[in-house]
């Protein structure tokens, strides 16, 4: 059940233990919980992934001053690299018992800003069949990220962790991002349509992120309702605790 929780107090410090090793000690209701960012083999995937979005930047501005140079292939293999370190990450953190608070908090994050830039330069490319959908993916990802603050600040975030749903729509914005960035760039914008010929690369793309689109929208519903029913279920175990006068 859910329950308001105090501010927490955040004290950082360096471990003693390890050179590699932060403990962040946080605080709330007078207990301290050490959670602890360790620099192994998954983490490091992780910042890697950040580390690549100018990588990306640059590929694509130079794709776009150099058409048919090959440098979109180039940008669609990095992307697909930095996308399977998504997998390989997880992976390796499960196989190597190395998870961590801090690993789990960083994953999420370095998927978002990695597909949010991707989906910025492709509405540059194809206009509005891809701009249209990108806006939508990026308001629900603001909003469910938002979401699972708020959840987590009522101790409850667990009731909005990662469904089946997105897990299906983040392989889907993934795949179709990877198509969509070795495709050649069109040269009038590409018009939203609910359908989209499938004999190129650019079609099978676009059909695919509107796919994952409609997969984004319906998984955050399902975390609106999740954190719903979760507060619900707070208030009513609250108010019978209240002995009645």
């Amino acid at each position: 059940h859910c329950r308001p929780r105090e501010p927490m107090a955040i004290e950082r410090q360096a471990a003693t233990s390890a050179p590699s090793r932060v403990a962040v000690r946080l605080s709330a209701s007078g207990e301290d919980s050490p959670m602890t960012m360790d620099w192994n083999l998954p983490t490091v995937l992780t910042l890697g992934r950040v580390a690549l979005i100018p990588v990306l930047a640059l590929l694509w501005l130079s794709s776009a001053a150099a058409p048919g140079t090959g440098l979109r292939l180039s940008l669609a293999g990095v992307f697909a690299g930095a996308a399977f370190t998504d997998w390989l990450d997880g992976y390796l953190a499960r196989r190597l018992e190395c998870t961590s608070d801090f690993g789990a908090f960083l994953d999420p994050v370095a998927d978002k800003l990695m597909v949010c830039a991707a989906l910025v330069f492709l509405a540059c490319d194809f206009g509005p069949s891809v701009g249209i959908p990108a806006a939508l993916i990026l308001c629900r990802e603001i909003g469910v990220s938002a979401l699972r603050e708020w959840m987590a600040a009522r101790d409850c975030r667990e009731a909005v962790a990662v469904s089946i749903a997105g897990k299906f729509k983040t392989a889907a914005q993934l795949v179709a991002l990877v198509l969509l960035l070795a495709s050649p760039v069109p040269k009038t914008p590409v018009l939203l349509a609910l359908w989209h010929p499938i004999g190129s690369l650019e079609g099978v793309g676009l059909n695919l992120l509107h796919v994952a689109t409609i997969l984004t929208l319906y998984s955050g519903w399902g975390y609106v309702r999740a954190a719903v029913k979760a507060t619900a279920s707070g208030r009513t175990t609250s108010t019978s605790s209240v002995p009645s006068e």
